[in-house]
């Protein structure tokens, strides 16, 4: 019975010392930030002083096909005070609302790969937040 204890660890040290060995190629990843409708994929968007819109993120492999993360995006906008960032509770959609003029830059990242830190991707967006004008007159006679 011990020959047959030390054989199957013997084995199973053979097996680990394989795995160890196995080194995976990482794919090249890619992330799409899209503003406003489904199909359209600016990378930029304009909105006026309390206006809102809403960006989805998209990761993709290096070949386009729709690529799994492994947690939940993380949004973030600079600098701060342009806009509020209200994402959704997968992470995949955000409502962005204009709160000062200027260039706001929008990410979303999230982790591509299981192990935390070893395949960070971000997708990156420009919204710039403009005070509405005027549009229209209205004449007042007495």
């Amino acid at each position: 019975m011990d020959r047959d204890i030390k054989r199957k660890l013997d084995e199973a040290l053979e097996m680990l010392r394989e795995l160890t060995c196995v080194r995976r190629k990482p794919k090249r990843r890619t992330s799409i930030l899209v503003f406003g409708l489904t199909g359209v994929s600016p990378m930029s968007k304009s909105i006026n002083i309390g206006a809102t819109t809403t960006a989805t993120v998209a990761y993709t492999d290096n070949s386009g096909a729709s690529d799994p993360i492994y947690s939940v995006p993380a949004w973030a906008a600079t600098p701060d005070g342009l806009v509020t960032l209200a994402p959704a509770t997968d992470g995949l959609t955000c409502v962005i609302t204009g709160v000062a003029a200027g260039d706001a830059t929008v990410t979303a990242t999230a982790e591509g790969d299981p192990q935390p830190g070893t395949n960070t991707i971000t997708a990156t967006g420009t919204v710039t937040v403009k005070v509405a004008e005027d549009t229209a007159g209205t004449l007042t006679f007495s």
